[in-house]
């Protein structure tokens, strides 16, 4: 007699497979939930100097918010959202601590992407924040956009 090599598995094995596989996401997300760091407020950024203050960081997002849209080319954008950002980085470099040196550039680049997409007198505000006891040359980019769409509420 021959046995069948199609043997299907109890419906059981299912329903373990699924739960192990939940019960190992749940526990990794919950375990890294639970140790993210607590974020500092102004009233750490003295005895934190070395560290980023999670408040600041909200009350700039307002502030930029609070421009409204930020279509690129308009004037929210590449006037009154580059300077907010330039006077926010001018008071982070007053109150930086020796620790840090911090380097500011901002360019205007023009170009195109695909047959369609052409842009012109777009501006990047670049900020290099590096150790002044490191010999590395390298380094670790953090990229963001500033600009919305026009529907936004500009956040």
């Amino acid at each position: 007699m021959l046995r069948s090599r199609n043997k299907k598995l109890s419906w059981y094995y299912a329903v373990c497979f699924t739960a192990f596989w939940i019960i190992l996401y749940v526990a990794i997300v919950v375990q890294q939930v639970n140790h993210l760091p607590t974020p500092l407020t102004y009233k750490d950024a003295a005895t934190h100097t070395d560290q980023f203050i999670a408040e600041r960081a909200e009350h700039f997002l307002l502030k930029l918010s609070n421009l409204g849209p930020k279509v690129l080319g308009s004037e929210a954008n590449e006037v009154k959202a580059v300077q907010l950002i330039m006077d926010e980085i001018s008071a982070i470099q007053k109150q930086k601590s020796d620790y840090f040196d911090i380097e500011v550039d901002k360019q205007v680049v023009s170009g195109q992407y695909s047959a369609t997409r052409l842009y012109q007198g777009v501006q990047n505000v670049i900020v290099k924040l590096s150790a002044k006891t490191s010999t590395s040359s390298n380094y670790l980019l953090i990229n963001a956009h500033f600009d919305s769409v026009p529907t936004s509420p500009g956040a």
